[in-house]
């Protein structure tokens, strides 16, 4: 009796400390998945605030640009406006010419 005892102590432990092999296994495994997500998660984060910057960036540039946009079409405005009033000056011009051939 104490012989069948001890054989199947035995066979319980040796089977726990596979059990326990294998768990041990399944750890070493998650915490590799683990520290691989949290590499990821850095990355990502490193990539987003890189983003973020170019971001800023381009909407200070776009900005800039709308005030130079603006600026032009003022300046257009302004040449639109400058050739009417030489338009005027040369029908003037014009007219005191044939005025002064009279």
């Amino acid at each position: 009796m104490y012989k069948t005892d001890a054989k199947m102590l035995k066979i319980m432990k040796d089977k726990a400390l596979k059990e326990a092999g294998e768990a041990s296994t399944r750890v070493d495994a998650i915490e590799r998945r683990a520290e691989d997500a949290e590499t990821m998660l850095r990355r990502s984060a490193k990539e987003n605030y890189q983003l973020l910057d170019a971001k800023e960036a381009l909407v200070a540039k776009v900005v800039e640009l709308k005030a130079r946009s603006a600026k032009v079409r003022e300046l257009e405005a302004k040449i639109v406006e400058i050739k009417t009033i030489l338009k005027v000056a040369e029908e003037k011009v014009a007219n005191l010419q044939s005025e002064l051939e009279v």
